[in-house]
């Protein structure tokens, strides 16, 4: 697998409490080399340690940041030697220990953590790949680029990188393993087979396979664990997590909602069991229902042949108690026949046959073509940009009570906008934090749900 200068490979976990790495210190790094690969070894008194990896000078200096970690008083004792590794230097900041990595040339790099001990591992690029990735066709074949195994907050992940979205499916676990099947790709040849796990992770190995134009990644020795998978791009993360059946599932809670074009409270919103299209003023659609669309109108027998749609529409509107706005565009003419169906539902029906959309709002009907709707909702989420751009800024500090400021921030900038930003006061344990009204104080809901005092 191959990272760009600019990419950053993140294996970051959330602290359980403000002092877990108080006592964190790296005692030495060991260097190995064989051929055309190097390995580095960060060996110190931690548990499975909080850090980040990062290239540099057009991937020629690796940079590995761990968080909360001390630094020997006499400097970092270096042992071993590779050909690729020109030099290693170790340095203090305002977060912990940082190692920073001289190559002799740009490497690829992989990195791995466990307890007490972080591995990063390099190889030379191929000179044949096109020089971005980026670059790839996406029409290709689909191609398994890198496979590998993190650990976080007592879970395991597997983590497959494809060259585009890819379908999967997952098959019933059997004596503590699991296979997950990938059709249409084939395995880069640049990856490793076989991934062990770490001794004390729930993995303990990771195997992929090709045959006849399937991938099969087979997970082994996941034991008494819960497993889940989802997509993300162009990855397929899948978690095990351990089972519990002491204590009860935790339910979740919804702390930040996106309201997309300012609409009424919960109050004022009903259920359209059509398709619902921002049309009307400045709504946004209404997000469906789980499972199928419930309809609760009058039941009503219809025979028309060759009718007007606008005779229709006003059947409807006399039958709902409604009032129906059409627009310029609408019309045509519809054969019906249905018995016994609620109202609503066929005023759906009809809709979706003659391609329109409505927007309800109290007992008001907008029907116009989708298309329409569709360039009105466009022109409304522009407008949304162009009013969050212009919105006044607003400082606020955030306290942290049990947790790290530091672990927490990667939460808090996901709810920023593209304007905000938040840094960290490592002294008061405190995000500072810069954004819109809105977004601030979703940042403090947030904080507020996870900074929990730990049993």
């Amino acid at each position: 697998m191959r990272f760009s200068s600019g990419f950053v490979l993140s294996l970051l976990m959330l602290a359980y409490a403000g002092t877990a790495f108080a006592d964190a210190s790296i005692r030495s790094v060991v260097v190995r080399g064989e051929g055309e690969r190097a390995e580095l070894a960060i060996e110190g008194e931690f548990s499975v340690p909080t850090y980040s990896v990062r290239a540099t000078n057009q991937g020629r200096t690796v940079v590995i940041d761990v968080a909360g970690a001390k630094l020997p008083s006499g400097g970092i004792a270096t042992k071993g030697q590779a050909s690729f590794v020109k030099s290693v230097v170790g340095s203090t900041t305002a977060r912990g220990a940082r190692i920073e990595v001289t190559l002799a040339e740009a490497l690829a790099y992989r990195a791995r953590a466990e307890s007490g001990e972080i591995r990063v591992s390099f190889s030379r690029i191929d000179a044949n790949e096109p020089a971005a990735a980026a670059a790839a066709d996406a029409s290709g074949p689909l191609t398994i680029e890198d496979i590998h195994l993190e650990r976080r907050d007592g879970r395991d992940r597997v983590v497959v990188k494809t060259t585009r979205a890819a379908e999967f499916k997952i098959g019933e676990p059997r004596d503590g393993n699991v296979n997950m099947e990938i059709r249409g790709a084939r395995v880069s040849p640049r990856i490793d087979r076989e991934v062990q796990g770490s001794s004390d992770g729930l993995v303990r190995r990771v195997r992929v396979s090709e045959t006849n134009g399937r991938v099969r990644v087979s997970v082994e020795g996941f034991g008494a664990a819960s497993t889940t998978a989802i997509r993300e791009g162009n990855r397929i993360v899948w978690l095990f997590a351990p089972e519990s059946s002491s204590e009860p599932r935790r339910s979740t809670k919804t702390i930040a909602r996106e309201d997309l074009f300012g609409a009424g409270s919960a109050g004022d919103e009903e259920e359209v069991s059509t398709v619902d299209v921002a049309s009307f003023l400045t709504d946004a659609p209404l997000q469906s229902r789980k499972g199928e669309p419930k309809f609760t109108g009058r039941r009503i027998d219809l025979d028309f042949k060759n009718a007007d749609i606008h005779d229709i529409l006003r059947l409807f509107a006399d039958v709902g108690g409604l009032n129906v706005v059409t627009a310029d565009n609408v019309g045509g003419r519809v054969t019906i026949k249905m018995r016994d169906v609620p109202w609503d539902q066929a005023l759906d029906v009809v809709l979706q046959a003659k391609g329109l959309g409505m927007m309800r709002r109290g007992n008001l009907i907008r029907v116009a073509q989708l298309s329409t709707l569709e360039k009105e909702r466009e022109s409304a989420i522009a407008r949304l940009k162009q009013r969050e751009q212009l919105a006044p800024l607003e400082t606020r500090l955030v306290p942290v009570s049990y947790a790290t400021a530091g672990a927490v921030q990667p939460r808090v900038r996901e709810l920023l906008s593209s304007r905000g930003s938040v840094s960290v006061d490592e002294r008061t344990n405190m995000l500072i934090v810069r954004d819109i009204v809105d977004n601030l104080d979703d940042v403090e809901a947030l904080v507020r749900t996870l900074d929990t005092q730990t049993p």
